[in-house]
């Protein structure tokens, strides 16, 4: 089985193209967009919330703002309640978490039982590991990670991923650091919904400083398997970084070897392709 998701990942690298000198365009739209004066806004764009004023309140005058401060109300509450309610509460609901529960772990997941925790057991595990992504013929990229998990739901993530880029007779790199602290908002012996919320540092030709944004669903199978499906968008002044990582380990004692594919892009240049990464459990 591991040889022919190896063989089929590889396959995949070699399709895979990206165009010249990518990484100098990536971190080009990272820079902040020249500030733009202020657009004028016609008064008749309001002429709704004119209306109705008139309408509903015949002969009194409309406080200033009244259509401004509306508009922000009828688009906040259902804005808050989908971002923020829904990705978390329906998750724990749906896979039966219970907050009260005493919640351990093994010493590593499979160790003598499905899935990766217990009612007795440790008070923390490590997941430790690096990995390399085939992104074209002139650019790869290695990463190296530590996630750190505890039995109070807190954890922490720490990566570090390069790019390299050889085109044209030079050479380019950029690297992305985060540290992300997390928070296990769903959570049982098979499933592990995380959200974070952390720093993420680019150094390419210059720094850049950002805030780094995750949400992870991780889930163990009855057989030593563990599918996972991790989102990420990384927010500053400039324009906004999305990745996309689905993976699938095979556990052989303390060791996980998964087969995966990551997307990172900003705006319309894409770093995309296969990986492959060995982590070891603690």
């Amino acid at each position: 089985m591991k040889s022919h998701l190896i063989a089929c990942f590889i396959f995949v690298a070699g399709a895979t193209a990206a165009n010249a000198d990518e990484l100098p365009r990536f971190e080009r739209k990272i820079q902040p967009a020249p500030a733009k004066p202020p657009a004028t806004t016609p008064e008749n764009d309001d002429t709704e919330c004119r209306d109705r004023w008139v309408r509903e309140h015949a002969g009194e005058e409309m406080p200033v703002g009244y259509c401004e401060q509306n508009l922000e109300g009828d688009l906040m509450a259902p804005v808050i309640g989908i971002i923020f309610l829904s990705p978390f509460y329906v998750p724990a609901l749906a896979v039966g978490d219970q907050y009260g529960r005493d919640f351990k772990f093994r010493s590593y997941p499979y160790d003598n039982n499905t899935g990766y925790a217990s009612s007795k057991g440790k008070q923390w595990l490590f997941e430790a590991g690096g990995g390399y992504q085939w992104v074209s013929h002139d650019l790869k990229a290695t990463r190296g990670f530590l996630s750190a998990t505890t039995d109070t739901r807190l954890g922490l993530d720490l990566g570090y991923m390069r790019y390299d880029e050889h085109a044209d007779d030079e050479n380019h790199s950029l690297a992305f650091l985060d540290i992300v602290p997390t928070f296990a908002f769903a959570r049982t012996e098979r499933w592990d919904w995380r959200f974070g919320l952390g720093y993420q540092a680019i150094q390419g030709q210059n720094h850049h400083d950002r805030v780094k944004l995750t949400y992870k669903i991780r889930r163990y199978f009855q057989i030593p398997l563990h599918l996972d499906l991790d989102f990420g968008v990384s927010l500053a002044s400039g324009k906004p970084i999305f990745e996309l990582a689905p993976g699938i380990a095979y556990h052989w004692n303390r060791f996980a070897l998964k087969a995966g594919y990551r997307r990172i892009n900003i705006s319309d240049v894409v770093l995309e392709g296969p990986e492959l990464s060995l982590a070891i459990w603690f």
